[in-house]
């Protein structure tokens, strides 16, 4: 039986940097991967089971789940049984301009701590955000967003982790900044001073995917941010996918829709 996932984004007069969506499904395993945007995710029915980098995490109703840019996680619905839920996904550049214009301190870079939440509060202002969106009412829209980001921050927000050891953490920059060539597992290595074998073990330990995987997740990320103002195998080529079925099953695999889906959205 065919895998089929439901989701409605939600477009209008929503902030730059902003993009909210409703989601079920009842039988689908999305793969590890991470996005470049923090992802508050609230479960109207079912039960979301999955894992961070850090954590194993059950989520169920009007339990909320805040997940950080970067932050290698993948999730299904328990049991294969029914689950919907709300997403709000915010760009690292809208949060920095949120706490400024806010003038909420903050130490490097903010950090949520990926356990669930359950929190009346939060909930029911994610339930009013999104009957702003059906309602149009754009400012119940940002009432509610605000008091969303006010309270994670207050009662949420943690101290980020160790970063990655020092080769590893050249690796991440050295793929994040030519995603979009034919990278060999020889040229990664040589920027770490290890070997094609060292290098690839301690990739797969450190963040659970080989680097195959990783830098595939970087393009579709890429992609997502392309593919509202250019064609889609224009998008695929200039990330670097250049077998254009190769990147319509990559990016339905990490984002649950086929990228037509993510230019509707986006529209």
């Amino acid at each position: 039986m065919a895998q089929i996932i439901h989701t409605q984004y939600f477009q209008k007069q929503l902030p730059k940097g902003v993009s909210i969506s409703t989601t079920s499904y009842r039988d689908h395993q999305f793969p590890k991967h991470f996005h470049d945007h923090y992802t508050i995710q609230l479960i109207e029915e079912g039960v979301n089971e999955g894992f961070t980098e850090s954590v194993k995490y059950k989520v169920g109703q009007n339990g909320l789940l805040v997940i950080n840019p970067g932050e290698l996680h993948a999730g299904n619905s328990l049991n294969h049984e029914y689950l919907k839920f709300h997403t709000i996904r915010l760009d690292q550049s809208f949060i920095h301009s949120f706490h400024e214009k806010n003038e909420i301190p903050r130490k490097g870079d903010f950090h949520f701590d990926i356990q669930p939440i359950y929190c009346a509060q939060i909930t029911h202002m994610m339930n009013s955000l999104i009957a702003s969106l059906r309602h149009n009412n754009h400012l119940r829209f940002e009432s509610n967003l605000t008091g969303i980001l006010i309270t994670l921050t207050s009662n949420h927000q943690k101290s980020p982790g160790t970063q990655s050891k020092i080769p590893l953490r050249l690796a991440q920059d050295f793929l994040h900044e030519h995603y979009n060539k034919n990278l060999t597992l020889n040229q990664i290595a040589e920027v770490c001073h290890l070997s094609p074998y060292h290098f690839l073990r301690q990739f797969k330990k450190q963040f659970g995917i080989a680097p195959f995987q990783y830098l595939r997740n970087i393009r579709v990320e890429k992609a997502k941010a392309l593919l509202p103002h250019h064609p889609i195998s224009q998008a695929a080529h200039q990330v670097g996918f250049y077998d254009h079925s190769h990147f319509l099953k990559s990016f339905k695999k990490i984002e649950g829709v086929a990228p037509s889906k993510q230019i509707t959205k986006q529209a």
